[in-house]
């Protein structure tokens, strides 16, 4: 069920109500979304008070990512460790994401998904590959292939301590910082979900 939300999720095409229709027929990811969207990881200055209210102030494709977010954490039955190699990642893939002509959103989706083959003990094809998904993603996420698998294999091996592995741009005092700023930031998410 939370897999088949993340691939109704991924359509270029999905509207604003089907949006909200999805999450509020789940009453559980309703109120976990409303606690994200009211928490220090998000940030906003008032009380997010409704599911519409949050969908409007935060648009849809940050409602998607946190939806997608939360659905991830749901489907982690593991230490919460996976979890937060996993945010951090996807938080990482995000800033580095220009240097790999390539969005900040796709990138925090590169990342989100790097693990999903861990979280969900299934081969990432078999996972990926009926999600409708830009071949390029599919093509990062489950081989490193083209630019955008350059962009995880480098995040991956900065992660895992590979340093030497990876290329010159972006730098790895621009990897450190944006490591420093993931590791902060997932801690913070993790408290909220």
């Amino acid at each position: 069920l939370l897999l088949e939300l993340i691939s109704k999720l991924q359509h270029e095409d999905i509207q604003f109500h089907e949006i909200e229709n999805i999450i509020s027929h789940d009453p559980g990811l309703s109120f976990k979304l409303l606690r994200l969207l009211n928490s220090a990881a998000i940030g906003f200055p008032r009380e997010i008070t409704s599911l519409k209210e949050g969908l409007v102030i935060l648009g849809i494709s940050s409602i998607k990512k946190w939806t997608m977010l939360i659905a991830l954490s749901e489907m982690n039955s593991g230490p919460t460790e996976l979890l937060h190699v996993t945010l951090v990642r996807a938080k990482m893939a995000e800033k580095l994401a220009h240097h790999f002509n390539c969005s900040s959103q796709t990138g925090f989706l590169i990342g989100l998904f790097s693990t999903i083959d861990v979280l969900l003990s299934k081969p990432m094809q078999e996972i990926i590959s009926p999600m409708p998904l830009m071949n390029e993603i599919k093509l990062a996420l489950i081989s490193h292939g083209g630019i955008k698998g350059q962009l995880l294999t480098n995040v991956t091996d900065y992660c895992e301590g590979r340093w030497r592995d990876i290329a010159e741009n972006p730098t790895l005092e621009e990897m450190s910082e944006s490591f420093v700023e993931a590791t902060k930031w997932a801690k913070i998410t993790l408290g909220s979900i």
